[in-house]
Formats: structure tokens, C-alpha cells, sequence
């Protein structure tokens, strides 16, 4: 009896491979419908990985494991993937419903602010969707005390303010006052 052979993803031929050693065909490995779940409960249902584990019934060490492996790296890249296409598939009839109201609002309101304000949604002028970022420039010096670290050289060059206890023999002011 000749020995069975194996399953394309174990072993290459090497005429499967590029002249710059790459695969020709993708490697498809699959990943247990336990872990699958697991990833997908983390990536939809916002729970931690741990938590995801323990709802699909398996270990933590395991999905770890499995998450270190580039076919499941490429799931769970898919799955974020399918999941975001998901989710704003879903905000389209929302916004067609809020455009309706918005129109709504700004024909038959009563108060001219919140039909000026649907006007302003409608030419994309609106101030609450604008961005705003704040950069604080101030680099000013520190005023206070200061570290000086032990055997530091500290000079002072504080101007010297005049004696107000200046007595009669005491030349304080400049009169007759000349060189010799």
C-alpha cells in the first residue's frame, strides 16, 4: 500500500514556492468554531479576551496561543474588519431618518434658533462638529525657589539697593566728594 499523502498546508512542494521563497497559494489553516467565537465576541461584543475565552469555552493560554498564529492574527483582522462594514451599514437609515426630521424642523419650526440650526446642518456649518484644538505655549521660567544640587556654584546678581541708615560722617552724598 503507498503511504497516504499529505494535506496541501503541512508540506510544500518546492514548486510551489516563488523564486524569492513565498508562497504561491495562501496556507489556509482553520480555526476551531471555539475559538472563532471567542474572537468574535470580543470584537462585537466589546468583552475582554479572558471573558471571550471563558464564553466559548475555552482557556485563556489557548486563545492567546492561537492569537499569536498569523491565520488567526488575520481573523480577528477580518472580523474587526466585517464588524466596522456592519456598523455603518447600520447608521445609514439613522441618518436618512434625522435628515428627514432635520428638514422637518427647519420648514415647520416654531423658533427661528432651531430652524436656523437645521439650516446650518444642512450647509455643514455647524459650530458643535467643528473640531478644536488647544496648544498652550507658555514656557515661561519657573518663579520661586529653585533645587540647587549639592556642591553647585550659585552667584548672585541681585543689584545692591542703597543704606537708608547712613550716618552724618559718612560721605552720602556726592557733594565735595573728589578723588585725591
Amino acid at each position: 500500500m503507498p503511504p497516504r499523502a499529505r494535506p496541501y498546508s503541512v508540506k510544500r512542494m518546492a514548486n510551489d514556492l516563488t523564486p524569492d521563497n513565498t508562497p504561491t497559494k495562501p496556507i489556509r489553516r482553520r480555526l476551531s468554531p471555539k475559538v472563532r467565537h471567542a474572537i468574535d465576541l470580543y470584537v462585537t461584543k466589546g468583552m475582554s479576551k479572558a471573558e471571550a475565552a471563558r464564553e466559548a469555552g475555552i482557556s485563556e493560554g489557548h486563545l492567546y496561543n492561537y492569537l499569536m498564529k498569523e491565520h488567526a492574527k488575520a481573523y480577528e483582522v477580518e472580523a474587526k474588519s466585517q464588524y466596522l462594514q456592519d456598523v455603518e451599514s447600520m447608521k445609514i437609515p439613522y441618518k436618512a431618518q434625522a435628515f428627514e426630521v432635520a428638514r422637518d424642523l427647519m420648514h415647520n419650526a416654531k423658533s427661528e434658533s432651531v430652524r436656523m440650526r437645521a439650516v446650518e446642518f444642512f450647509a455643514g456649518e455647524r459650530k458643535g462638529n467643528a473640531v478644536s484644538v488647544a496648544v498652550s505655549v507658555n514656557n515661561h521660567a519657573a518663579s520661586g525657589y529653585d533645587y540647587v544640587p549639592p556642591g553647585a556654584q550659585v552667584i548672585d546678581i541681585t543689584p545692591q539697593q542703597p543704606d537708608n541708615d547712613s550716618t552724618p560722617d559718612s560721605p552720602s552724598s556726592g557733594e565735595g566728594d573728589e578723588a585725591p
